[in-house]
C-alpha cells in the first residue's frame, strides 16, 4: 500500500513558561519529579526492554498502550492495518536523522485509519524507535495529545487547545535534566497531581 495523503499536522509552539515565582509550588513541582522518577521511570525502561532485544514486533508497537480498556477489541482492526502499512513501506528499515523525521513517516502512513489519533501516532514512533539502532527517541521536542495535553496545561496555566510539540529546552525549569520521553509520559501520568498544583497557585 502507498502512503496515504496524511492530515494537516499542528504546527509545533513554543510557550514561555510563567513568569510567577511560587516557591511553594517550586516544592510541591518537585515532589511530583521526585514521585515520577520513583514510581514510573524504570517500569517505562523495562517496558521499551523487549522492543530493544527483539522480542516484539510492529504491531506490539501500534497496539503498545492501547491493548486495555472497552475499545481495545474494536482498535485491533486498526491496529493491524496499521502495522500492515507499517511492514509493507519498510519503516524499520529506514534511517531517520532524528525522531521527528520518524514520527513524519509514521503520521503520513498510518493518520487515515479509524482509530488512529495523535497518541497512537506518538506511541507507534516511540516502540518503533525502540526497536532501532541506534534507538531513535525524542530528544528536542516533548510532543502532547490527550492526557499529556491536560498536564501540560496545568504546568503552564494556559489553555492548548491541538495536540503539537514544545521545545523540551523550554521545559528544563520544570523538569531538570529529565529527558523528553519521560517529561511526556509524567504530564500524563501525574496530570491529576499537577491539576492540583494549578489550583492551589491559582488561590
Amino acid at each position: 500500500m502507498g502512503i496515504c495523503t496524511p492530515k494537516p499536522r499542528p504546527k509545533p509552539i513554543d510557550i514561555c513558561r510563567p513568569s510567577k515565582d511560587n516557591v511553594n509550588g517550586q516544592v510541591i513541582l518537585e515532589q511530583i519529579v521526585a514521585d515520577y522518577n520513583e514510581k514510573y521511570k524504570e517500569p517505562l525502561e523495562a517496558e521499551f526492554q523487549p522492543y530493544r532485544d527483539g522480542e516484539r514486533g510492529v504491531y506490539d508497537c501500534v497496539h503498545s498502550r492501547h491493548h486495555q480498556g472497552r475499545f481495545a477489541t474494536m482498535r485491533e482492526a486498526s491496529h493491524h492495518e496499521a502495522a500492515k502499512r507499517i511492514k509493507d513501506n519498510k519503516l524499520l528499515e529506514r534511517k531517520y536523522a532524528n525522531f521527528e523525521e520518524l514520527y513524519q513517516a509514521v503520521n503520513n502512513l498510518i493518520t487515515d485509519i479509524n482509530q488512529i489519533g495523535p497518541l497512537t501516532i506518538y506511541d507507534t514512533s516511540l516502540y518503533l524507535g525502540q526497536m532501532m539502532s541506534p534507538i531513535v527517541e525524542p530528544e528536542d521536542r516533548v510532543y502532547y495529545s490527550c492526557g499529556t495535553q491536560k498536564g501540560l496545561q496545568f504546568l503552564l496555566n494556559k489553555k492548548i487547545s491541538k495536540p503539537g510539540s514544545i521545545e523540551t529546552e523550554s521545559l528544563r525549569a520544570y523538569f531538570g535534566d529529565m529527558d523528553s520521553k519521560h517529561i511526556e509520559n509524567l504530564l500524563c501520568v501525574m496530570k491529576h497531581q499537577l491539576e492540583a498544583l494549578n489550583k492551589s497557585e491559582s488561590r
